[in-house]
């Protein structure tokens, strides 16, 4: 992969994971994970640093979102056609539309779609890869690789990964006893 010299052009597009109510995109970048979130017209950007990095998963599911959109649009679109039965050729046209749209509503549920999940401290990525194992197990690994080695080279430094580290704030002092710990023993 090329070293771009622009900040800008620093990251490169890895994927997305859309569900119905936003769109999410997940950039690589040389320290972490970029994740633009649109929310309507809202967009958020956080970001997931290797060193930070606390579980990576890789899972396949079936089906999502689209697949059931279909096959309800699927249902009404043929719930209209039975309602337009004394007019044979639109009842006609209608049903054989809904026929149309489940079997693709069908075939979208039965791909398996590829889920790669990395959780961070505070925020998590999550790319959704449908049909390509190959590409989610290599893309998987690549980031095991970069958490791998970034967490390495705290080690390595004598840095322990945290908020107050970061900083250099020293340890806030540990939380008093709750009532039920108390070391004053009941009358």
């Amino acid at each position: 992969m090329s070293q771009p010299t622009d900040s800008a052009s620093a990251r490169s597009y890895l994927g997305s994971a859309n569900s119905l109510a936003d769109r999410v995109r997940v950039y690589w970048t040389d320290k972490g994970l970029e994740v633009d979130s649109s929310e309507g017209y809202e967009i958020r950007r956080t970001r997931v640093f290797f060193d930070e990095v606390l579980l990576v998963t890789l899972h396949s599911r079936l089906g999502g979102a689209l697949s059931w959109l279909l096959v309800s649009l699927a249902a009404l679109t043929g719930f209209m056609g039975g309602l337009l039965r004394s007019e044979p050729v639109p009842s006609r046209i209608l049903l054989w539309t809904a026929l149309g749209i489940f079997v693709i509503g069908a075939a979208l549920f039965l791909v398996p779609q590829w889920v790669i999940t990395v959780f961070g401290r505070r925020t998590r990525a999550r790319l959704q890869i449908r049909l390509r194992e190959r590409k989610a197990r290599d893309l998987f690994a690549r980031i095991c690789q970069a958490v791998d080695e970034a967490q390495r080279n705290l080690r390595v430094f004598g840095q322990e990964p945290g908020p107050a580290s970061e900083i250099g704030l020293p340890e806030p002092p540990p939380l008093p006893l709750s009532d039920s710990e108390s070391p004053i023993a009941p009358a």
